[in-house]
């Protein structure tokens, strides 16, 4: 991946934990890029709108998963993407850990079912470096 497309990521979800003293709000975005084999590169990104019906989490409704859908439908005729694969998405969690929440795992099986597509859930900090871990499948189709 490209520094700048992952330094961009970075300062949205900073910027987003930022908006308040609670930990701010919650945000996540689609990766697009190309696939040779197991080799994926990122090299673009979209952000994924949420109506944040649970607060300041980034929880998708019903409404937010079709406006998902819709976007990548839409990226098949994008100029700007129209050559690169949806390669997974990333979400930030600004309070708790670094793992996916039950409502985080049913969207990546939902939106993303492929099985080397993968989630990224990024850890703001309020001084220090941002955290990130990374989630696939695994041969039988578990996330780890």
């Amino acid at each position: 991946y490209p520094l700048e497309v992952i330094d961009e990521i970075r300062l949205t979800v900073a910027s987003s934990f930022h908006t308040n003293t609670r930990g701010g709000v919650e945000v996540g975005g689609v990766f697009f890029g190309t696939r040779v084999g197991n080799l994926l590169r990122i090299t673009a990104w979209r952000p994924i709108p949420c109506e944040h019906k649970q607060g300041d989490s980034f929880e998708l409704s019903e409404k937010d998963l079709r406006d998902l859908a819709r976007m990548l439908e839409g990226a098949k005729t994008d100029l700007l993407l129209k050559d690169l694969t949806v390669l997974g998405w990333f979400l930030s969690h600004t309070r708790g850990d670094l793992n996916l929440t039950e409502s985080d795992l049913q969207a990546y099986r939902q939106c993303f079912p492929l099985p080397w597509q993968f989630t990224m859930v990024l850890r703001p900090g309020r001084v220090g470096p941002t955290r990130a871990a990374f989630f696939v499948r695994d041969s039988y189709g578990r996330v780890v």
